[in-house]
């Protein structure tokens, strides 16, 4: 939805994921250029009313299924700093061999419990091309929005701060071993 003139300062307060709006009459601009196509848009029109929160049992619906839909899709989970010690894994005196079976083990009996280890994987998939296309081979959440970009660094559209990205998990397939899998998209990055 594009907003003009008297209509801009209205949604300063307006933000993703959060703020429902409730379009009621809305204007459909369809383009008819051929030579280059446009998907329709939702527009306002003179008689649109935009009722912003409303509360009513559907706007409570669509706030929870939103939180869970952001929640579903995290981009990049930044790993918690001080439990892993990346430097005494790869030159500590202890370095063991995982299987995911029994990582999931000894993280289910003991959860509480850090451990450091190796894992042999199989990548069984990379979906390196479609994320290029869709310019979201990286990734970071910046004001609760994800900001894809295929370059290293991207500027915010909600804050105007320049970002650093991630590369996007979901570039990794499902990783296998002769145990388990570990399903696209569900590892923690550590940059």
């Amino acid at each position: 939805m594009t907003l003009w003139e008297d209509k801009i300062s209205s949604a300063q307060l307006w933000r993703p994921n959060e703020t429902i709006l409730l379009v009621t009459n809305p204007k459909l601009v369809a383009h008819s250029n051929k030579l280059r196509p446009m998907p329709p848009r939702i527009g306002l029109d003179y008689s649109s009313l935009v009722d912003v929160d409303p509360e009513f049992s559907d706007a409570t619906w669509l706030r929870d299924w939103v939180a869970n839909r952001v929640k579903q899709e995290a981009v990049y989970i930044p790993f918690p700093e001080g439990i892993w010690d990346a430097k005494e894994a790869v030159n500590g005196p202890v370095r063991a061999l995982f299987t995911l079976a029994e990582v999931d083990e000894f993280a289910r009996s003991d959860p509480p419990t850090d451990f450091t280890g190796k894992l042999s994987l199989i990548i069984l998939g990379m979906d390196l091309l479609n994320l290029y296309r869709e310019k979201k081979i990286c990734c970071i959440v910046c004001c609760g929005v994800p900001l894809y970009a295929n370059q290293p660094t991207a500027t915010c559209k909600n804050c105007i701060k320049q970002q650093r990205l991630v590369p996007n998990p979901r570039i990794m397939g499902t990783l296998a071993d002769e145990t388990g899998c570990i399903a696209q998209g569900k590892l923690i990055w550590i940059w």
